[in-house]
Order: structure tokens, then sequence, then C-alpha cells
């Protein structure tokens, strides 16, 4: 997606959205294992400039995959509850949460400071080696 699909996007603090202590990575073989319901599927795709900023090994492609967790929450806070999956997407000065429905669409979109995506990266449930 270009930069402009987003220029309406909102600039948000993270933590107004949701917390490490509700998101969860998980290996990448079991991206495809069925979330638990209280959750929604999570992507992070980050580059290497700042994957190299992180604590623990990343993937040579850059793509993590998790679940966040307390949907009810997160549906109160964004005023809507058809999000089934969430993307923190890596634009270098800033990273793009992405919201979708079951249909794909888009919506809503904010925009986080990558030192709040580090916060959460580094605070979430992650697996063990």
């Amino acid at each position: 997606m270009s930069k402009k699909h987003y220029e309406n996007a909102a600039d948000a603090k993270l933590s107004d959205i949701f917390s490490a202590e509700d998101f969860r990575l998980v290996p990448a073989e079991f991206k495809k294992a069925p979330c638990g319901y209280s959750e929604i599927f999570a992507e992070v795709d980050i580059k290497q400039d700042f994957a190299q900023k992180l604590s623990f090994d990343v993937p040579w492609d850059g793509e993590l995959y998790g679940y966040l967790r307390n949907k009810s929450k997160l549906y109160s806070k964004l005023g809507k509850d058809t999000a089934v999956k969430v993307t923190l997407s890596d634009w270098d000065d800033k990273f793009a949460v992405i919201f979708e429905d079951k249909n794909g669409k888009e919506d809503p979109v904010f925009y986080v400071a990558p030192n709040e995506v580090k916060e959460l990266l580094e605070k979430c449930m992650k697996p063990e080696n």
C-alpha cells in the first residue's frame, strides 16, 4: 500500500490502543493456528535497521506473528467491533497500525512512534527459543 493511501491516518500513542500485556508473539510456524476467542491475529513487518535495535532475534524477512488479546477492550477503544487482524508496518520514521476486518477492509489506521513499537515488542510475551 502506498503512503498516500493512508494520508488521513491519525497519529496516536500505541499504548492508547493496546499494550504489551495484551500482545503475544508466536513462532512463524504457528501463524495459521486459530487464535483464541478473545484474540485477533497480529503481523509485524519490520525493516533490518529496526530489527537490530531489538534484544531478540528477528527472522531474516522481518516478519513477526502474534495475537492481540482482550479484543473486547480493543473494540471498545476503537469504537467498532469488526477487526480480525492488526498489522504494524515499519515506515522508517513511524509505524502504521492497520486494523482489517474479515473482508480485508482497512479501518482504522494509525501512525505510532517506532520507540513505542520497540517497547511493545520488548515487553510482550514471546515464545521461548
